[in-house]
């Protein structure tokens, strides 16, 4: 633990405070827990800084690789690693640049990022930590967001997703420095796993519908999983796609933050974090998955209004920027591409149900153990906190894209 201690303090050192701002610093760990998450280590730690009467306080995310060679290298985690702090390190600085030279706000969606690490086996983030400033996940296992929360997320991604329009069409060479998720592609491993997850999610949920003699929703479940690896495949090669962004790409619930002032219910502001899934993709790649991961029936009965919001934010950015939106995204290609992407989506839904009602799950349970279970149900679980508010989840969503013509 002093080693990892000692590689902290001087990451964040270097990162913050290298041009001798402060005359004193004090890098304090209140929680050096590194198990993390499944594919990432996570230091809290706070930062007390002085120079000469003033002082200020920071309160500091690390955000480090696993060092597990089957996570590194099986997996292709490297790769990962290295796009995430790619993107903190050079892509936002770049967009950030781009807007402001055309007179428009940058991104502000995303948590101020300090500094970073790429060295061997190092690839390291040092970002705020918003949770101290009443920054919140939506809770697990009860209602969907509400349509509020909805509406943030949308807003945030499609000024996102204006920005990536924007420079694929005034400067796309700067998409080439993302390459192809290789880590998918090429990685025999972690597709197949992924896939499984996938497939055996849908086909429990199969299970269930035959139990309530519903022969229609197996037969549509049966045909979403038939087709779900074909569809993950030609969504990573962007077959058939000539509108292309640099992607959040994991867009479940806790992978955004809400901000609330005091005594109030309802949020000003999301943070959308975690973009060590980011590739270049479709905007509406991202858009779906939101939308059919986080919201319930109740919410994506509003669909047409919610998709009316993100296309008028992003068009509204678009112009901001000096690009048409008739020529970047039209209305029409935006539709389209929503129905293209809400298979893929939708096939999704069972697996990410899981997740946001799953049980307890063993505490060291990282990416690595995938290999052994041939899918990720060692992260996932077989307990659901909640299995009536699970099915009825799935069923409300399955059932309105059916009646929408989605599937």
């Amino acid at each position: 633990m002093t080693e990892i201690k000692n590689k902290i303090i001087s990451w964040v050192e270097d990162a913050i405070f290298q041009d001798g701002k402060y005359d004193k610093i004090d890098v304090v760990f209140p929680d050096c827990d590194t198990t993390g998450g499944y594919s990432a280590e996570i230091v809290y730690v706070t930062v007390e800084a002085q120079k000469g009467e003033d002082k200020k306080n920071y309160d500091i995310i690390v955000k480090k690789n696993k060092d597990s060679e089957t996570i590194m290298d099986t997996l292709n985690f490297r790769e990962i690693y290295q796009k995430e702090v790619h993107l903190y390190s050079t892509y936002i600085p770049y967009l950030k640049k781009f807007a402001e030279k055309r007179g428009s706000t940058p991104f502000e969606n995303i948590p101020k990022c300090y500094g970073t690490v790429n060295v061997k086996n190092h690839y390291v983030i040092i970002m705020e930590n918003l949770k101290p400033k009443n920054f919140l996940c939506h809770p697990l296992g009860g209602d969907a967001m509400s349509l509020d929360k909805v509406k943030l997320v949308v807003e945030a991604y499609a000024k996102w997703h204006a920005l990536g329009l924007a420079v694929t069409d005034q400067d796309p060479k700067i998409l080439e420095t993302f390459g192809k998720p290789k880590h998918l592609l090429e990685n025999e491993y972690l597709m197949k796993n992924i896939t499984a997850s996938i497939e055996n999610e849908i086909e429990s949920v199969a299970e269930l519908y035959k139990a309530k003699n519903d022969p229609k929703m197996v037969e549509i479940l049966q045909k979403l999983k038939k087709e779900y690896a074909g569809r993950f495949r030609d969504m990573l090669e962007n077959k058939d796609e000539d509108h292309l962004v640099v992607r959040h790409g994991d867009s479940w619930n806790n992978n955004f933050l809400f901000h609330f002032e005091e005594g109030n219910s309802v949020p000003d502001k999301v943070v959308v974090i975690d973009w060590q899934a980011g590739i270049v993709g479709s905007p509406l790649a991202d858009l779906n998955q939101f939308l059919f991961y986080c919201c319930s029936r109740k919410e994506l009965d509003h669909l047409d209004e919610i998709l009316k919001l993100y296309y008028d934010v992003l068009s509204k950015k678009l112009k901001e920027l000096g690009s048409d939106p008739k020529k970047c995204f039209p209305w029409e290609v935006c539709k389209k591409s929503f129905e293209h992407y809400a298979p893929l989506s939708i096939s999704g839904v069972p697996l990410c149900s899981r997740m946001c009602f799953k049980g307890k799950v063993e505490q060291n349970c990282d990416f690595a153990d995938t290999i052994k279970d041939g899918d990720l149900s060692c992260i996932f679980g077989n307990e659901l906190t909640d299995p009536k508010k699970y099915f009825e989840r799935i069923d409300g969503i399955l059932k309105l894209c059916v009646e929408r013509g989605l599937i």
